[in-house]
Order: structure tokens, then sequence, then C-alpha cells
């Protein structure tokens, strides 16, 4: 089983919890990128953010790999836990149990959108409605007693009330119980109040973080960013109007950095300074890989081709990324270009 992981709550102000995943994201897209690499490229980043996080915020790193680990060996713990009793996992992340399959296991691929809405991760062929009505074929034709819901990060709870009326219409005596690798609780988040609302469980997690008081116009109490979103390689996702894959992250020109992560009067600063983080990563890429990276890679081996959330910024992206051939080095120029006048 293992040694027992101790569960640990994060109580200080405003605290700024890196989820440090260049290690998993990047050998998809060039395998042979040394973990050492992607850990040098890990501390550079967290620089960036300390420089242009909101004030008074409390900084913390977490390994994403680790963080898989411990979270299914919390949820095997688990399971193992409630001997005669069949236990089924609904698992909502992609990288936790990767190469789990069997009949005791439902992966629901999902993320968000910019406008919020939810969107059916790359490479999956059906729609949310679609997954979904295969959750409750899953739910109905299995005897189970009780489900475990397992994530990376239980932010505010938008997708649990989905996920637990779909459960529950099937099987309305069925119990649930969150296991996840880190759980908000407090402030405007309350990922571990809402989870427990709805299904009379407080959720089980590696790390719980606690929300400092909200700030208008500023940060809504803690930040949990992925280090992917603030590179070419991560951010939210869906198709735009033509049906492309597309990416947005965290940074203009894609998006307006969340207030939790950039303070808003450093929003271009900070925008800039990842822009060229990010010519320097994917210059790095191309000589390990021996070759440019070009915007056909990000569509083949990431989120997909960067696109933006903002009116102002659209028309230029689209343009430049009509030729899929083009270097990322030179799309980053290009959007340098772009919020030069910020």
């Amino acid at each position: 089983m293992g040694e027992r992981i101790v569960a640990e709550r994060i109580i200080t102000p405003y605290p700024f919890v890196v989820l440090q995943d260049l290690g998993s994201t990047i050998p998809p897209l060039v395998p042979d990128f040394s973990q050492e690499q992607a850990d040098e490229f890990e501390q550079n980043l967290f620089a960036i953010e300390r420089q242009f996080a909101p004030d008074d915020s409390t900084f913390y790193t977490v390994n994403s790999q680790q963080l898989t680990a411990d979270t299914q060996r919390l949820v095997n713990d688990y399971v193992a836990s409630r001997s005669g009793r069949q236990v089924g996992v609904l698992c909502l992340d992609r990288d936790i149990f990767e190469n789990r399959k069997g009949n005791d296991f439902y992966r629901l691929q999902l993320s968000r959108s910019p406008n919020q809405e939810l969107v059916s991760r790359r490479n999956c062929s059906l729609t949310p409605d679609e997954q979904f009505e295969q959750l409750q074929a899953w739910v109905q034709n299995n005897e189970f007693d009780e489900l475990v819901v397992v994530d990376d990060v239980l932010a505010f709870g938008e997708t649990a009330e989905k996920i637990v009326g779909t459960v529950q219409m099937t099987k309305p005596n069925i119990q649930l119980q969150y296991v996840v690798g880190i759980a908000s609780e407090g402030g405007s988040w309350r990922g571990s109040e809402r989870a427990q609302e709805l299904t009379g469980r407080d959720p089980i997690a590696v790390y719980t973080v606690a929300a400092s008081e909200e700030i208008e116009g500023g940060s809504k109490g803690m930040a949990i960013p992925t280090s992917r979103d603030l590179t070419l390689l991560g951010g939210k996702s869906g198709k735009d109007d033509t049906g492309e894959q597309r990416c947005y992250p965290y940074f203009l020109p894609f998006s307006k950095p969340l207030a939790s992560i950039v303070r808003a009067e450093a929003s271009a600063e900070a925008s800039r300074e990842f822009l060229l983080y990010n010519r320097t990563l994917f210059a790095e890429l191309g000589r390990v890989a021996g070759r440019d990276i070009v915007l056909s890679d990000l569509a083949l081996y990431a989120a997909g081709v960067p696109g933006t959330s903002l009116d102002e910024y659209r028309d230029k992206i689209a343009m430049t990324t009509q030729d899929k051939s083009m270097r990322i080095v030179d799309f980053i120029d290009s959007s340098l270009t772009m919020i030069a006048q910020e």
C-alpha cells in the first residue's frame, strides 16, 4: 500500500500554489527534453509568476507528477478500506490512472472553454452530453454501492453539480466520495464545501487550500495555476468558429491575465515576460528536437493552436495562425508586436 500520505492544509494569506507540470506536458512534443531541463524552465517561470503576482501572495510549488502519484494512492487506499462494497472510480483528470481500464473505471474527458462552457478534451470524439449519457449507462450497468470521483484540482465545484446530479438520477441511493489532489475551501472558491453539500461527505485531498478574502478588481483569494497554462502548451481549450481546436493561454494576446495570478496594472508587462519566456522555451525545444517547432506541432501534440478570447486580437491571431508551418518563435514575435502598444 506504500507510505501513508499525510494530508496538508494550507491556510496562509492569499496562497499561490503553482502546479508544475512541464515535465509531463513537454515529452509528447519533444520526448528527449530532460526532466532537468524541465525543472530549470519551471524555476524560471516561477520567478516570473512571483514578480507579477498580487501583493501579499504566499507561494508554493507542487510537482504535478508527484501529486498524480499521491492522488492515485489516496484513491487506492480509500477503495481498499471499503471492504465488502462495490466501488467504482470516476476520473476527471487525464493523467491520474492514465492507463487504467476495467468495468469499475470511467473517465470523463471534459474541460472549460474561455466562456466557461463544458467542452470535450482534444482527441475526444464525444460531446459532453454524449459523455454524460455514457456515464449514466456505466452507472446503470454496474452494481456499485459507491463512486469515488477523482480529479487533480477541486476548485469551484463547477462540474460537481452536473456529475452528482447525473449519477444520483440514475441510482438515487449511491454514495459519492471526492478524492482529489488539491481542494479549495472558503471565500468565493468553496470547492470543498460544494462537494460536501452535494455528496454529504467531506472530500479527501492531498492538499486543502484555504482562500483569503476576495479583493474587488483583484485576487479571488488564492491562485492555483498550472505551468502549462502560462505557455503555448496550455490554457483554456475549445474549438473556434471554424471547428479548429484552439488553446487560450492565460496572458495577452490570448486571454486577459487572471487577477489572482497577475496584478491588474501589470497585465501587459507580465504578458510580455511570459511571451519572452515562451520564446526561450520553444527555441530550446527546437534545439533538442533538432528541428523548428511549428504551429502544426501544437495541434498534434499539445492543447491546440493558440487562439484568443479577446475581440481586439481575434482577426490578427486568426490571420497569423493560417500557416501551420509557421515557426513558434516567429509566432511569438508576432504576438509581441500585437501587444506592443498595451
